[in-house]
């Protein structure tokens, strides 16, 4: 889908808000998937630009970001259930930004559609592939997986987890939103 015919749809999803400010808004993406969003989240996305554009952006990242936040907020209650939480939403937070870009269950075959997409920009095969084996070996480290580790260790996985996560989803969201071109 063209820049011009996102800048539509976040016009129309808009204009439905207007009109009806309480209801779900649900839009479905020519691959099957949807975007579901409530006035609330609207009201968020719209707090903070004007572009209709900026907005849709913001809607799409709405569930990777809302798994984002949990991820923090479990982080610090400071127990090995919060440091098991936080680690599953960041995998989630991963998955649900890679799914929203790629309808991609799979993070290298998502990798893969972001490089044929553009939205990695001109970058080799290998970088593509490189990225690819990164952000999985990332999502199995968000594993949970044999024993607890002692409580510490816990905390500083989930925080070196969290600390990535946030990084590449901020990478992914920045790519994504830039026109096509401009790297």
């Amino acid at each position: 889908m063209s820049r011009s015919q996102l800048d539509n749809l976040a016009k129309v999803v808009m204009g439905l808000h207007e009109k009806s400010p309480d209801a779900r808004i649900k839009v479905r993406a020519a691959d099957g998937t949807y975007i579901e969003v409530d006035n609330r989240e609207i009201r968020e996305a719209m707090k903070d630009s004007k572009s209709s554009l900026a907005i849709l952006d913001k809607l799409v990242f709405s569930e990777a970001y809302r798994y984002l936040k949990h991820a923090e907020d479990v982080l610090n209650t400071k127990t090995a259930e919060g440091y098991s939480d936080c680690k599953t939403n960041c995998r989630n937070a991963l998955l649900s930004a890679l799914k929203a870009l790629t309808g991609e269950e799979k993070i290298r075959e998502a990798v893969r559609e972001l490089g044929k997409q553009g939205i990695l920009g001109k970058r080799e095969q290998e970088f593509i592939e490189s990225f690819g084996d990164f952000l999985a070996k990332i999502y199995n480290l968000a594993s949970k997986k044999g024993p607890h580790p002692p409580l510490t260790v816990e905390e500083d996985d989930a925080e070196l987890v969290l600390g990535i996560t946030r990084s590449i989803l901020k990478y992914i969201t920045n790519q994504a939103t830039k026109p096509r071109g401009s790297l």
